[in-house]
C-alpha cells in the first residue's frame, strides 16, 4: 500500500498480444467456464482488459496498449521477476477472479492474484536449485529480496501481536544485554 499508484513496471520489449496470451491460458485451463460457440473468449477477455487497460496502468502498472499489446507487468520487488511463463494465467485470474463492481474488492481481488502470480511455489515438479529469472535459487530470492523487504516494509498491527499472527522471537538489543553480562 505504500507504493499504491506509484509500482514500478517490469517492461516487454517485444509487447505480445495479449488475445493470444488468454488463448494459451484458456487452452490449459481445465475449468474454462467461458466457451461460448459464438465468439472466441480470449477476444472478448482482451476486450474486457483493454476497457481497464487506464486504472490497470495508473493503479497497479500493468501496461495494456488501446491495440491489445502487453507492454509492462508490474514490478513489486526490485530483484525479482516473477516466472513470465505464468502471465497467460495472470491476465486470464484478472479477468475471472477480480471483482471490478466494487472499488474495495476490485483493489483487494487484484492484489491477491498478482501475490499468485508472484508467489514462488516450489513442487514436486521443481527442481529445489532451479535458477529463477533473476539468475538465482528460490532459497537465495527468499532470503537476500523478500526477507529484507519483509523486514523493510511489514508493520503488523498489534491484533497480530495479541492473536500471534506474528511473534517476537529474539529482540537483538535484550540479545547484546545478555551475552555483555557473560
Amino acid at each position: 500500500m505504500l507504493n499504491f499508484g506509484n509500482i514500478s513496471c517490469l517492461h516487454i520489449e517485444d509487447p505480445i498480444p495479449i488475445h493470444q496470451l488468454l488463448a494459451v491460458a484458456l487452452k490449459e485451463d481445465e475449468s474454462n467456464d467461458l466457451t461460448d460457440e459464438t465468439s472466441d473468449p480470449s477476444t472478448d477477455i482482451a476486450a474486457f482488459l483493454q476497457e481497464k487497460a487506464p486504472m490497470l496502468d495508473d493503479y497497479f502498472s500493468l501496461k495494456i496498449s488501446e491495440d491489445g499489446f502487453l507492454h509492462g507487468i508490474p514490478l513489486l520487488l526490485e530483484n525479482y521477476i516473477p516466472s513470465l511463463e505464468l502471465v497467460p494465467f495472470y491476465l486470464l485470474n484478472l479477468a475471472k477472479r477480480v471483482n471490478w463492481e466494487s472499488e474495495i474488492e476490485c483493489f483487494q481481488t487484484f492484489c491477491q492474484e498478482t501475490a499468485n502470480f508472484y508467489a514462488i511455489v516450489p513442487g514436486d515438479d521443481v527442481d529445489i536449485e532451479e535458477k529463477l529469472l533473476n539468475g538465482q535459487t528460490w532459497k537465495w530470492t527468499i532470503e537476500h529480496v523478500i526477507y529484507p523487504e519483509l523486514k523493510r516494509f511489514l508493520f503488523p498491527s498489534r491484533i497480530w501481536a495479541d492473536d500471534s499472527t506474528v511473534v517476537e522471537l529474539a529482540d537483538l538489543p535484550t540479545l547484546y544485554k545478555v551475552f555483555e553480562r557473560c
